[in-house]
């Protein structure tokens, strides 16, 4: 068997033409050059009427809001942070600002009518709408009003009498607290807490524009001088006209007319004479009739009229 002789290696290949060869060359390209950077103008400012309103651009201003706030304000019930919002609206805003002035007439129109229906109850209800202090305030001042009407009424001043008590000496001195009131003297004007002391043989004559009174030997005080209101607390109490007497076992509202009192401490007697008015005690309240003589008692009951 024959062997082959070994085969020749293959020959290398070798490195593969350009490109530039296979298609037939292509000219040289002359080196680029840079160009010179062109300058940039600086940016110019637009006029003022050219730059858009930001609110411009967002749009109109709703006014649903806007409505509510001025039923409010017309209310007077807006707060300070949204009347100033709206104030600002209200200036660039031709249509909420003729709501507002529909709003404030129509609230006008209807305060009329609600004053001119109610009559006397619009004051309450502007009392009401205020605050409590301002009607703690509205009702102290009516309640010092009344008083001062009553307590005018009670003296006389309304009747064009003068209110005020005047003591006079009769006979011989008396005593109005540590000063002697001689006979003859000026009159001397009472007040309430003065003491008033006659020694037997004289006697104080009280004058007032509603009353006229004569102390006999005795002690009686001023609780008041206007009405006036007096103590009895001994003595004889001659009286005549309007008052108030307190006595050791009742007290006389004397409305009218004329009567005696007499107190010696062991009870009050009341002769009438054309008194009209109350006496209570300790059994009660009584009319005064005329012509009536009767013992009081702080112990004891009421002795009944004589016939």
């Amino acid at each position: 068997m024959d062997i082959p002789p070994p085969r020749a290696p293959l020959p290398q290949r070798g490195p593969p033409t350009p490109l530039t060869e296979l298609v037939g060359g292509a000219p040289a390209q002359a080196p680029r050059t840079a160009l010179p950077a062109a300058p940039i103008p600086a940016p110019v400012p637009a006029p003022s009427s050219a730059v858009p309103d930001a609110s411009l651009a967002a749009g109109p201003e709703p006014c649903d809001t806007f409505e509510r706030w001025i039923r409010e304000d017309a209310a007077g019930e807006l707060d300070r942070a949204h009347l100033a919002e709206l104030r600002s609206h209200l200036a660039r805003c031709t249509s909420c600002l003729e709501s507002r002035r529909r709003a404030i007439e129509t609230l006008a129109q209807v305060g009329r009518g609600l004053r001119a229906n109610r009559g006397a109850a619009a004051p309450t209800a502007r009392l009401r709408a205020q605050g409590p202090l301002a009607r703690r305030r509205s009702l102290l001042l009516f309640l010092t009003a009344c008083a001062g009407l009553f307590l005018a009424s009670r003296s006389g001043v309304l009747e064009g009498a003068d209110p005020r008590l005047w003591a006079t000496a009769v006979g011989q001195p008396a005593r109005v607290g540590e000063e002697s009131l001689d006979v003859g003297g000026e009159r001397r004007l009472l007040v309430r807490g003065d003491v008033l002391v006659v020694e037997p043989g004289g006697a104080l004559q009280l004058d007032s524009g509603r009353l006229a009174a004569r102390l006999g030997a005795g002690r009686m005080l001023v609780e008041s001088s206007l009405g006036p209101r007096l103590r009895l607390v001994l003595g004889e109490l001659a009286l005549e006209g309007r008052g108030r007497v307190v006595t050791p076992d009742g007290v006389l509202d004397l409305e009218s007319g004329a009567l005696v009192l007499e107190s010696d401490g062991g009870g009050t007697r009341v002769v009438v004479s054309t008194a009209r008015g109350t006496w209570t005690g300790v059994q009660g309240a009584r009319a005064l009739q005329p012509e009536a003589d009767f013992v009081a008692r702080w112990q004891e009951p009421i002795a009944p009229t004589p016939p």
